[in-house]
């Protein structure tokens, strides 16, 4: 090829490529927050019968301290890239973890120290929409039904003032299908996707949203379940309300008796409000989760599926929102599939708090709850859950920690005194009980 042909054709590459500059990607912003939890209990049962237990010398009371670290690493990677990793480390039990011992880390539903990894997702954010991939914490608009931290991708389109929500995924199982990739499959898993959308204005949010579920975690047994929720919140000035509605409907395949398939019809609701007065504050909630008929394995199951989790401020009735010790009395009256509560008694519990600003930074709530069951044939024959009396205080030691002194007492009744109790099933002594701790933010 001769020179000026050569300076041509480089010449008229430079032209139509343009410089060849290396695009430098945006710098990431990396920020590190968490919380740290000591918190220490006692009550003096595990249930309502006092009966001696001659073989447990440990005695009656139930008592732990322990801490808990969960730290959260949060990167903006530029871009509209997110991304998210948290973990928890406990149940770091003062008696029981030793730092010296080979393993610390402990098979799990052993008593031992747990290292969790409860969320780690990437997310694309765009003009007028998001989606988030992975392992995430996701809350149906109630609560009621999911509020679970499971694999799943979710999304949402905003159109004006309404945005466009949608999920999909998988939530966690218990069925053992092998470790390794090649002994795992999707035959005994559960999906779970939904659509809605929530709509907000003028201190008025309405969120609606339909789900659907497929279960095959028992062979031979799968359950399909169409969920529909809906929700209503608003606030005007101090004062906030909301509305919840949750219906279900579908098939558990031999599921009733002689292996007949059971059709699902239930329901859940709950209202509240509260009302921030300067010093003074007060708060009301109520929530009924539907029961079973009288006959169990009939051709209709209508016992609601949960997630165990409401607006109550009740520290038994309902989960400690300070650090759930997986004891809470709903819990403990029903069973769990997979992730979801079931009680084919049913519940309601209605409460009331009042609240006080004893000092700068003290804070002082009294919380009275009564729980019910609504159908006493399933609670052998009684219908009186109980009635909590909580103080729950917390004096803040600056913007990011606090301490926390909580008393309780529970009068219980006997529908929960007959599905609790270990010997005496008519036995209601009343449970009392403290819990201290500290709470720092970071």
């Amino acid at each position: 090829m001769k020179f000026s042909h050569t300076v041509t054709l480089v010449v008229a590459t430079l032209l139509f490529a343009g410089p060849a500059v290396a695009k430098t990607p945006p710098a990431s912003k990396v920020s590190l927050s968490g919380d740290i939890v000591t918190v220490g209990h006692y009550r003096n049962d595990s249930d309502f019968d006092p009966t001696e237990r001659f073989d447990d010398l440990d005695g009656q009371s139930d008592a732990q301290i322990a801490t808990f670290f969960a730290p959260r690493l949060h990167i903006d990677a530029g871009e509209g890239i997110e991304v998210f990793y948290e973990l928890e480390l406990g149940w770091n039990a003062w008696s029981r973890n030793d730092p010296g011992a080979p393993n610390q880390f402990l098979p799990a539903g052993a008593d031992g120290l747990a290292l969790r990894h409860k969320q780690a997702w990437a997310q694309w954010n765009g003009a007028d929409a998001t989606i988030r991939v992975g392992f995430q914490n996701y809350r149906d608009p109630t609560r009621l039904f999911l509020d679970h931290n499971s694999g799943l991708i979710t999304a949402n389109w905003g159109l004006g003032a309404t945005v466009i929500q949608a999920m999909a995924g998988q939530l966690p199982d218990s069925t053992y299908e092998g470790v390794s990739i090649r002994e795992d499959n999707f035959v005994t898993d559960r999906f779970v996707g939904g659509l809605g959308a929530v709509y907000g204005g003028d201190g008025l949010e309405t969120q609606v949203m339909a789900y659907a579920l497929t279960d095959e975690r028992n062979i031979g047994r799968p359950l399909q379940l169409f969920t529909g929720v809906a929700a209503v919140s608003g606030k005007s000035g101090e004062f906030a309300y909301w509305l919840h509605g949750v219906g279900q409907t579908g098939t558990w395949g031999n599921s009733g008796i002689g292996g007949t398939e059971q059709a699902i019809g239930t329901w859940a609701a709950q209202l509240g409000v509260k009302q921030d007065l300067g010093r003074f504050s007060w708060g009301a909630n109520v929530f009924a989760l539907s029961a079973d008929d009288d006959f169990d394995g009939n051709d209709l199951s209508g016992a609601f599926l949960g997630s165990g989790k409401n607006a109550s401020r009740s520290v038994f009735l309902t989960e400690d929102e300070t650090r759930d010790r997986y004891d809470n009395l709903d819990e403990r009256l029903g069973s769990t599939w997979g992730p979801f509560v079931t009680d084919r008694a049913g519940l309601m519990v209605a409460e009331l708090a009042l609240g006080l600003k004893v000092l700068d930074g003290w804070t002082a709530h009294l919380v009275g709850a009564h729980g019910q069951a609504l159908n006493a044939v399933n609670a052998l024959g009684e219908d009186a859950v109980g009635t909590e009396a909580s103080l729950l205080q917390r004096i803040a030691l600056g913007e990011r920690a606090s301490i926390f002194l909580n008393g309780l007492m529970f009068a219980p009744g006997a529908a929960a005194a007959a599905r609790v109790n270990d010997i005496d099933r008519t036995a209601t002594a009343t449970l009392y009980g403290v819990a201290a701790g500290m709470h720092a933010r970071f």
